[in-house]
């Protein structure tokens, strides 16, 4: 993580205060933030979804990376600071290390979110046993699976 920051040390700082939105959902903007200190939170039409103080931790990179207004809202929920990234194609060029980085970070949420969906649907099968409900959850999985893995990158 340290290392991430060394590489971020030349881009830009921007601060943040307390409830002062980073990064807006549904707008375009193209820049990454990778956040030096403090706190956001995560916000998906108003409700929150996550709360990050992870110094290092790369903000805006599915817009970057799917070439789409960003999923998500960004707040910060004490005073931030923030490296800025207004050309991430460039800075990800002429440092691939952070490819790596923002690969694994999307990939441990992946993996959270795996492990949630399948929690979830144990308990719903298992509430459910009887009903005609039974199996619901497994349905709306392989749904969501199916319907992203037809996704051409």
């Amino acid at each position: 993580m340290s290392n991430i920051l060394e590489i971020c040390q030349n881009l830009p700082q921007q601060r943040f205060e307390e409830g002062e939105s980073i990064i807006h959902e549904e707008v375009r903007d193209g820049r990454l933030f990778v956040l030096k200190e403090g706190s956001v939170e995560i916000l998906k039409k108003g409700v929150r979804i996550n709360t990050v103080s992870s110094k290092g931790v790369v903000l805006g990179e599915v817009s970057f990376l799917l070439d789409r207004p960003h999923i998500t809202s960004v707040k910060a929920l004490e005073p931030c600071q923030c490296y800025v990234c207004d050309d991430p194609l460039e800075f990800l060029a002429a440092h691939p290390e952070m490819n790596l980085y923002i690969a694994r970070m999307l990939a441990n949420r992946l993996n959270a979110v795996t492990e949630y969906l399948v929690e979830l649907s144990d308990q719903v099968d298992e509430n459910n046993a009887d009903s005609a409900d039974s199996g619901i959850a497994d349905a709306v999985l392989k749904s969501i699976m199916q319907h992203y893995s037809n996704k051409s990158l």
